[in-house]
């Protein structure tokens, strides 16, 4: 576990799914309230999951250009060597994780698939 995954979830009431709020927050540097708070508006339900289009839209709305990355990276650990330098959203297949300088941030197992990854930017 990340010590900005324990900045971000410390006395905090979590909800059930919570990984694409998590995310939001880390890539974003806003609370947890606040991330979730933007996915509800982009169409997230509380307690549910968010699909990519609702998680990248709520990155979106904090002011962040989103660009599509072609990876090799076949896990959360060998994108978060290779791409050390900048802030990514990683989804797998039922997870959103975010990767912030070659931080995991996440409280899952680092050796999930990685399916499609977005560079994060500020505008």
């Amino acid at each position: 576990m990340s010590d900005t995954f324990d900045r971000i979830t410390r006395n905090v009431r979590r909800e059930r799914d919570d990984c694409s709020i998590i995310a939001v927050a880390a890539i974003c540097s806003v609370s947890y309230p606040a991330a979730e708070t933007a996915l509800r508006c982009c169409g997230r339900l509380q307690n549910d999951g968010a699909y990519d289009e609702t998680i990248l839209s709520a990155v979106k709305s904090f002011g962040y250009r989103v660009c599509p990355v072609t990876c090799r990276a076949k896990t959360l650990r060998s994108l978060a060597r290779k791409y050390s330098l900048c802030h990514y959203l990683v989804a797998t297949v039922d997870h959103a994780v975010a990767v912030i300088r070659g931080e995991i941030v996440d409280d899952q197992t680092d050796l999930a698939r990685v399916e499609t990854v977005w560079l994060i930017v500020r505008k």
